[in-house]
């Protein structure tokens, strides 16, 4: 393990738990974002993995839900960016605006009622 002997450490609340998976998954993004490589990637992939088995979900239904959204909302395959949303759309998560806001709080808190 990490952990030495001789550090300092305890057993987290499961909600205290899945808040640090989901910081350390920005921490392990913005690494790779630093130095893309494959270890980096496992890095993300590692929190991942934890997150899903943190919540109880099944893997294979996070699969499915990926690919679904990825049917219904488009892939990177293309490398195609989204510049602009349709207007009426969440800037950060293009779901359509539900009186002026984004109906997830989305973390980009940007909604754009005109583009």
């Amino acid at each position: 393990e990490i952990i030495g002997p001789s550090a300092r450490h305890r057993v987290a609340t499961p909600d205290e738990y899945k808040k640090a998976l989901a910081d350390k998954l920005v921490e392990e993004a913005l690494e790779f974002q630093k130095e893309p490589s494959p270890e980096e990637l496992a890095d993300v992939l590692e929190v991942v993995s934890a997150i899903v088995k943190a919540y109880g979900w099944p893997m294979p239904q996070v699969d499915q839900i990926r690919m679904d959204k990825a049917d219904k909302r488009g892939k990177f395959d293309n490398r195609v960016i989204l510049e602009t949303p349709r207007k009426g759309y969440c800037l950060g998560c293009n779901r359509e605006l539900v009186g002026g806001s984004c109906p997830r709080d989305c973390p980009a808190g940007v909604a754009l009622e005109e583009v």
